[in-house]
């Protein structure tokens, strides 16, 4: 039988048929795997839970595109031209961000895999520029805050104390839900900000 194999490929490589190795598309490492090996085994390690969440958030909605390519395959330009279209439609700066660091910590995993030698993001500039701004903040005044705490006193009494406490002192609702009893000093009127909760975790 071997005797056989040989005189086949031997006749192959006369014919310059012969193929060393046939590399198939279900043999090449995909954007999916890499990104499933980063989402699950590097993110978590590295970076906090809101940001994990964050992170997953970005995948399943704004990189799903690449999912089923080859990682090897997938090109500088094709980086650039996905996260222009996210600025094009008016996203943040951040959020494009968020999607341009995912990109290149699932392309290093694959250069930590032998997969590719360099990261198609690194170096990569983008005018980030967002064209729906915000409206300016405008904060209540002295009667549309009154209004606010004795509606909140009157109606739903269980969150006023929460309510005035926000208004009084400026704090982002995770912190104030972080709050402990030893944060608070009755005596000097003073409140240390120490944590936050954030997607319900400190």
């Amino acid at each position: 039988m071997a005797e056989k194999a040989k005189a086949i490929i031997k006749a192959q490589i006369i014919a310059k048929d012969f193929v060393f190795f046939d590399e198939t598309e279900e043999d090449k490492l995909l954007f999916r795997d890499c990104a499933k090996i980063w989402i699950e085994d590097v993110v978590p390690a590295t970076c906090k839970h809101s940001t994990t969440v964050r992170y997953q958030s970005v995948l399943r909605k704004h990189l799903k595109q690449f999912n089923p390519r080859p990682i090897d395959e997938i090109t500088r330009m094709d980086v650039k031209r996905v996260l222009l279209k996210k600025i094009s439609t008016g996203l943040s700066k951040s959020s494009v961000n968020y999607m341009k660091n995912a990109l290149s910590g699932i392309f290093y995993v694959a250069i930590d895999s032998e997969i590719i030698q360099y990261n198609p993001t690194s170096g990569l500039r983008l005018k980030l520029t967002s064209r729906n701004s915000k409206p300016p903040v405008v904060p209540l005044n002295k009667q549309e805050l009154n209004l606010l705490l004795n509606t909140f006193r009157e109606n739903r009494p269980e969150h006023y104390a929460l309510t005035l406490l926000l208004a009084r002192t400026g704090m982002r609702i995770g912190e104030a839900l972080g709050l402990q009893w030893g944060d608070i000093d009755f005596n000097n009127r003073l409140i240390t900000v120490q944590r936050g909760i954030v997607l319900n975790r400190i």
